[in-house]
């Protein structure tokens, strides 16, 4: 449709949010259905305005990345920052892959 436009998601500090993530196996001659598997390890980057950079490792125990089913997983982010925040998930093995996205804290008075 002419002239529709998608509106962002906007995020209050404070707000908790899930990051999620689906794991596909990658070469057709192993799964020609493109389906859900684990990977071999999982690494999942945040990136906060103040060019703070968390990493977390699904691989670790206690891990804070959450399996929920095969190929599935999340994190649950606690937002303290106002501002553009940047996230990175890679994934390695025959599920090889890496996704990148962002999304908008808004500014507030009360911070």
């Amino acid at each position: 449709m002419a002239g529709t436009t998608t509106q962002e998601t906007l995020y209050d500090v404070g707000d908790l949010i899930r990051i999620r993530f689906e794991s596909r196996v990658n070469e057709e001659e192993i799964s020609p259905q493109n389906e859900l598997t684990d990977p071999t390890d999982l690494i999942l980057k945040i990136k906060e305005p103040d060019g703070t950079i968390s990493t977390f490792t699904f691989s670790e125990s206690p891990t804070t990345i959450i399996r929920s089913s095969l190929g599935k997983f999340y994190y649950d982010f606690d937002i303290t920052q106002e501002g553009r925040h940047y996230y990175k998930w890679n994934a390695t093995g025959v599920a090889q892959s890496s996704e990148e996205a962002s999304f908008k804290v808004k500014d507030s008075q009360f911070v």
